[in-house]
């Protein structure tokens, strides 16, 4: 059961850097960050794929909306991007909704 979740923080990580490294394409344009975006897309589906293979669908695409709040945190490490209250306000509705649905399970 470990290693689906796993699996599932994995692509969760993976899906955050690929929009992270898209960001950083549509910025530079420079192919490489552009190739780095499409394999790490293929890689995000695997490991969504893989921890599908234990875990609920709800679970696994409850977790999903969580990768917006590692852009906006990674977005500020590496892109140097500032957090705006509209992501702060709409991260904590993201948690919520999190919360609330673990709660009601």
């Amino acid at each position: 059961m470990k290693e689906y979740y796993f699996f599932l923080v994995l692509a969760l990580f993976i899906t955050a850097f690929a929009h992270l490294s898209y960001k950083k394409y549509y910025i530079e344009k420079k192919r490489l960050w552009y190739v780095v975006t499409i394999l790490s897309f293929i890689m995000a589906s695997f490991c969504g794929f893989m921890s599908l293979r234990g875990l609920s669908i709800d679970i696994v695409y409850l977790s999903t909306s969580f990768t917006m709040i590692i852009i906006s945190v990674f977005s500020k490490i590496w892109l140097k991007e500032n957090i705006t209250k509209n992501k702060i306000f709409g991260s904590f509705f993201i948690v919520l909704g999190i919360i609330i649905y673990a709660v009601s399970e």
